[in-house]
Parts: structure tokens; C-alpha cells; sequence
């Protein structure tokens, strides 16, 4: 069953930190995946898995959508966002303090290059050619 809707939760939940799967029609949390980071934003990646960054261990991890870890990839800074290609394979991760913006092959979970930006990156756009 598809997840209805995914949140990163920053709090304490059962003295640790979560990210939690939601029912968006009746609001129920319907599974649950401890985490060591600090997970900051979650993405659907098509209709089976999530992606989701972590500014404390500086990784991101595509995750199935039964929370079963597919890869994790880490990064030479902090992933604050992710933005994702609309027909390709590819996370665009915007590192905080490092100025720059990696391109994330979501098929291998690899960096595979990067490109400089203005100061501290947090979100992008991609827009047609």
C-alpha cells in the first residue's frame, strides 16, 4: 500500500527521532522508521520510494516506502533540499555552507557532479529547456 504521505520529524519521538508514514485521509500514522541523523525534508520519488536529507550525518537515503533502506549516499555538506528531475533519475541536493548543489543519481546513489551557487542554497526549480 503506497504511503498517503511522509514527514520528517526534527522532535523527540519515543526518545529518538522519526520519520513517520500518514494516512492523509484519516490523519492515522501508519509506520514509523528511527532514525540517528537529523532528517529535514522527505520527497516522494515516484510511486514506491522516498528520499529523504539529513543534515546531522550529511547523507540523503532513498528509502522504499516500507522504510526498507535502498541506499544511502553521503555528502560533503548539508543537504537542506531536493529537487527532483521530472523525467530523469536525478536529485538536485542543496548543500547549506558549502554553496553548491550536487546531482544525485537516484538509481545508483551517487554523486555525480555539481555545480556552484549563490550563498547557502535551500531549494531549486528545474525548468524546461
Amino acid at each position: 500500500m503506497p504511503i498517503r504521505a511522509a514527514v520528517a520529524l526534527n522532535r523527540c519521538i519515543a526518545e529518538g527521532k522519526a520519520v513517520v508514514a500518514i494516512d492523509a485521509h484519516t490523519m492515522q500514522v501508519t509506520n514509523s522508521l528511527p532514525v540517528q541523523g537529523d532528517p529535514l525534508r522527505v520527497y516522494p520519488v515516484g510511486q514506491d520510494q522516498l528520499l529523504v536529507t539529513d543534515l546531522e550525518t550529511k547523507s540523503v537515503t532513498l528509502y522504499g516506502t516500507d522504510f526498507r533502506t535502498i541506499w544511502t549516499t553521503a555528502l560533503s555538506g548539508q543537504p537542506s533540499g531536493a529537487t527532483l528531475h521530472p523525467t530523469a533519475p536525478i536529485a538536485y541536493v542543496s548543500l547549506l555552507h558549502e554553496n553548491r548543489v550536487d546531482v544525485l543519481d537516484l538509481n545508483r546513489g551517487t554523486v555525480e557532479g555539481s555545480f556552484t551557487t549563490g550563498a547557502q542554497p535551500d531549494s531549486a526549480v528545474v525548468l524546461p529547456a
